[in-house]
């Protein structure tokens, strides 16, 4: 059990309540249709991500609290002569219907809340890893997923890199490097017998 004023309490209570209203209905959507997308975390990172969303949907609403970022990014997403709407809070651009997708961009210490709060309003999300600070919180993330059925991705920006490889077969660690290093071989899967 956690301490109400703790920030696994926080947390705890914040699931609690938010998956007990995420059992409103939502609007039906075709397949065909672009989804509309909102950004919450408007700095470099943020941008980068809602560019590429970009080409599958369309942004409609932007949100940080950094008032000169906010602007960069809704000037940014103009469209046609419409810009997206913009937020200092994001529980206020949550409740949006025509936002479907989340791509979450926010300060670490943020992406348990953000996640939780848009899994609570059946929005699906892209983020930035890590995807919590703690294990408690991580599960509590997978349940909200799990339970309200939406999507959850996060980016690894870099991927594999060769340098990596270099650094980690550098003998700095020879118990991690035999464990990190990248597979170069397919798995054989005959049988013996």
């Amino acid at each position: 059990m956690y301490h109400p004023g703790s920030r696994q309490g926080l947390c705890a209570a914040f699931v609690e309540r938010d998956l007990a209203a995420a059992q409103s209905v939502t609007l039906p959507r075709s397949a065909n249709d672009r989804p509309g997308i909102a950004l919450i975390g408007c700095g470099d990172m943020g941008r980068n991500d809602a560019t590429n969303a970009a080409r599958f949907g369309d942004i409609v609403a932007v949100c940080d609290v950094d008032e000169s970022r906010l602007a960069a990014a809704a000037a940014q997403f103009t469209k046609d002569g419409k810009s997206p709407d913009q937020f200092t809070d994001f529980r206020k651009l949550l409740e949006r219907p025509d936002v479907q997708v989340i791509v979450q961009a926010t300060p670490d210490h943020w992406h348990t809340l953000v996640n939780l709060a848009a899994a609570a309003s059946r929005k699906d999300i892209y983020g930035e890893k890590p995807l919590t600070l703690t294990i408690n919180e991580g599960k509590r993330v997978v349940q909200a997923v799990h339970l309200i059925v939406i999507a959850l991705q996060l980016g690894r920006p870099l991927g594999w890199d060769p340098a990596q490889e270099v650094f980690i077969g550098s003998g700095a660690s020879e118990a991690n490097a035999r464990l990190a290093r990248p597979m170069r071989q397919p798995y054989d899967y005959t049988f013996a017998g």
